[in-house]
């Protein structure tokens, strides 16, 4: 998933056993972090991007944590569940 994020992206630890990493990609005057949170059965993948302005910096560990509080149930017929 690092890969597919960049090969650059950070390893986050999940709550539910999910695989989460952080993708950090620097603008002119923010920080854009991607989230990729990928189902443990199946492999879907949650993709999901904040934008965190010079000013609010310590907002990376409130998104890190809802990134990491992040499940649910996969209703894929094929995924064995």
């Amino acid at each position: 998933m690092r890969a597919e994020a960049g090969g650059e992206a950070t390893e986050l630890r999940s709550d539910h056993g999910f695989w989460i990493v952080r993708a950090e990609r620097s603008g002119d005057v923010s920080l854009s972090s991607t989230y990729w949170i990928a189902h443990p059965t199946s492999a879907r993948t949650l993709v999901l991007d904040a934008t965190i302005f010079p000013n609010a910096r310590d907002r990376m560990s409130t998104y890190d944590s809802l990134a990491a509080t992040m499940s649910w149930k996969d209703a894929d017929p094929f995924s064995g569940q």
